[in-house]
């Protein structure tokens, strides 16, 4: 069985509301189109910010 690590954030601006990401319409993915909170798979060795940071400016 192959086994993945992923890490998802919820990030709030000063108002508190949630910053989400849209999962773009023309990728085939379960969620394709759909909203989600940010992150990512982890990469070898790689820390869950870094992660989290990709996912927000990827």
């Amino acid at each position: 069985m192959k086994v993945e690590a992923i890490v998802k954030a919820l990030i709030r601006d000063g108002r508190g509301r949630l910053l989400l990401r849209r999962k773009r319409p023309d990728v085939p993915h379960p969620l394709q189109g759909g909203w989600c909170f940010i992150g990512g798979r982890l990469e070898y060795a790689e820390d869950p910010w870094s992660a989290v940071a990709r996912g927000v400016v990827g």
